[in-house]
């Protein structure tokens, strides 16, 4: 038997109407105040959503994952909070997984960043992205995964600084663009019959290197330690050092995320000549 619980669903971005019933407004002051939890719908108040489940992935990790299952009325949606933020998604769309959650825990986005997020799925990590970039451009090869993307950036009323293409990794990435950020978050090889998705990766890793600006930096996330030697071996051979490094056991989940932040050569070798010149003024002093 089904379980339902029930959300309100109100636009955190303006004022509740005056016209509202009392008890939608006074919802809409405690959704502002962050005492609730509330999401923004069309940037309109909505009835009451119910949904098949409440479930809480918790994980060592700060960012707090709700996956709600499925709208009881539209049972072909399926919603997710992330930090809060409420993302729909239906069909052939990735879910936001404890895999993406962590992903975003281990990104650093500085102001004016420009961003290329691959393997979008539902636009989570272009919507985060987005608080501090100048600009995201956020590709997936499913078409139908790019429309959801594009929803839940329009709920977000992101449609200005987020741009979404369909095509297969730097496919649908102009010659002349380059980023200071490049994340990448890609179906992984996790056992025998998987391994033929390493030929996508070693395409990454052959290419990406000609769209990051100088002293850009690329964040990677492939689950399961037994990919690692051949994930450094990737790297190594298209000289990209890993510059981070971050995982951790969901015991619960099965799952063990892991997140590499690359750096190329150039720019590994920029950051030793900046330690050695502030080593050398220290011992002067």
């Amino acid at each position: 038997m089904e379980s339902a619980t029930q959300s309100v669903i109100l636009s955190p971005t303006s004022a509740p109407s005056r016209t509202a019933p009392t008890y939608l407004r006074t919802l809409a002051i405690l959704c502002s105040a962050g005492i609730i939890f509330c999401s923004d719908l069309n940037g309109t108040l909505a009835a009451e959503e119910k949904t098949s489940k409440t479930v809480e992935i918790k994980y060592d990790g700060e960012v707090k994952l709700i996956q709600y299952g499925y709208l009881l009325d539209k049972p072909e949606i399926r919603k997710t909070a992330v930090k809060g933020k409420v993302f729909y998604t239906s069909g052939s769309t990735t879910t936001p997984s404890l895999q993406s959650v962590y992903l975003l825990e281990h990104t650093l986005i500085h102001e004016g960043d420009e961003v290329l997020d691959l393997g979008t799925g539902s636009g989570i990590q272009a919507i985060f992205a987005a608080s501090k970039a100048a600009k995201v451009i956020a590709t997936d090869i499913d078409a139908h995964a790019v429309e959801d993307a594009n929803k839940n950036i329009a709920r977000f009323h992101l449609q200005d600084k987020i741009e979404t293409r369909v095509g297969d990794l730097f496919g649908p990435v102009k010659p002349n663009e380059k980023f200071d950020v490049i994340i990448c978050n890609i179906d992984y090889p996790y056992d025998q019959k998987s391994q033929g998705l390493w030929q996508v990766h070693e395409r990454f890793f052959r290419e990406v290197s000609q769209y990051l600006k100088p002293n850009g930096r690329i964040y990677y996330q492939s689950g399961w330690v037994m990919n690692v030697a051949k994930i450094r071996h990737l790297a190594s051979t298209n000289k990209l050092a890993v510059y981070t490094m971050n995982m951790f056991y969901a015991i619960k989940q099965n799952r063990q995320p892991i997140v590499y932040q690359f750096i190329t050569y150039d720019t590994l070798k920029t950051l030793r000549a900046q330690a050695a010149a502030t080593d050398a003024a220290d011992a002067s002093q």
